[in-house]
């Protein structure tokens, strides 16, 4: 099985980060885990692009083969264009989506 290249937006490393910092407020275990299983996720797709669902918030709109992966309460946005798939965000689910958030 040929493996896709995964490419992370600005947006992803600050929205990862920002997670990080939110959570070890409270508990470093838990920051590090977070962190550590949403980077596992992102690295799964490599091996795994269609694991995700179809972002039905964007399925009326021209942007093409949004999917998203769920971990905990934080959705994992990411596209697919021929072998690489570039993650857009790590948002919480409790945030609505926006075309201003996923940038195209």
């Amino acid at each position: 099985m040929k493996e896709y290249q995964i490419k992370l937006t600005d947006d992803v490393i600050g929205d990862i980060s920002n997670i990080y910092n939110y959570i070890q407020r409270d508990s470093m275990y838990y920051a590090k885990k977070t962190k550590e299983e949403i980077v596992l996720r992102i690295l799964n797709l490599s091996f795994m692009p269609f694991m995700g669902r179809k972002l039905v918030d964007f399925e009326n709109n021209n942007i093409l083969n949004l999917r998203e992966i769920i971990y905990k309460s934080y959705r994992i946005i990411y596209g697919i264009q021929s072998k690489t798939i570039y993650v857009r965000r790590v948002l919480h689910s409790a945030r609505l989506l926006s075309h201003n958030l996923v940038k195209i």
